[in-house]
């Protein structure tokens, strides 16, 4: 990939970009000997490394830090904005695409016809949005009532990559760990409703999941929450202690 002086710019791919990839490339291989193209797909027994969960979380200073570097930028001012609408736990891919006809006119919801779970569901995808981030959609609404509503300063609708160049150089400098990034917000959404004694079936409601299952893995980001492990395990002791 060229940059526009010319130069070539470095491109960077995560563990779940490149497991993805491998998932695709497997895909087409035994498509390809499903229907006689080859005898046997070479990489069938190859297996692909998933990517760890992360359990990294942006708490409200990081959070802080990072929107007011992003609106210092001579480049993308508008990507503080975008941070902003990520905190409300949707993925970072509906913040992307998210136009005013998918708000609801009170602003409490963002309604999805099509979202990455449309298959399994067979429903539309609810986002609940938090007081902060109705007042958010009801000034961007108003602002562009046609098209993508966090777009960049453009006014082009955002795209993954571009976003994943932005958090990179976010990151670099303010010397970060390479851990965060855009998705990041929706773990640290689902951690502290959790935290907060929020039931883990209406977290799981609150995020699009259908099973309460896939909330599961987001208790290991629980361990960063000190005060709230160690509250708990007064609780969970509390009887012995009057006994």
């Amino acid at each position: 990939q060229l940059r526009k002086d010319g130069s070539r710019a470095e491109i960077v791919w995560s563990a779940s970009r490149k497991y993805d990839a491998g998932a695709i490339i497997r895909r087409v291989f035994a498509w390809a000997e499903d229907i006689d193209l080859i005898p046997k797909s070479p990489i069938r027994t190859i297996k692909l490394k998933r990517a760890s969960p992360r359990k990294t979380v942006i708490d409200y200073d990081l959070h802080r830090t990072l929107v007011l570097k992003a609106r210092e930028s001579t480049k993308s001012k508008s990507f503080a904005l975008y941070l902003i609408a990520c905190r409300c736990g949707a993925r970072p891919q509906q913040i992307r695409d998210v136009m005013a006809s998918h708000v609801t006119q009170d602003c409490s919801r963002m309604i999805f016809e099509k979202h990455k779970t449309a298959h399994k569901t067979n429903a539309p995808l609810v986002v609940y949005a938090s007081p902060c981030m109705q007042t958010l959609l009801k000034i961007m609404t108003a602002a562009r009532p046609q098209g993508h509503l966090f777009v960049n300063d453009q006014q082009r609708p955002r795209l993954k990559d571009t976003v994943c160049q932005r958090m990179r150089r976010l990151r670099k400098e303010l010397n970060l760990s390479d851990d965060i990034v855009t998705y990041v917000y929706r773990h640290t959404y689902a951690t502290d409703a959790l935290a907060a004694g929020v039931p883990i079936a209406t977290v799981a409601a609150l995020l699009g999941h259908k099973s309460p299952a896939m909330i599961a893995n987001v208790y290991g980001h629980l361990e960063q929450h000190h005060d709230h492990l160690s509250n708990a395990a007064k609780r969970a002791t509390r009887h012995k202690s009057q006994s």
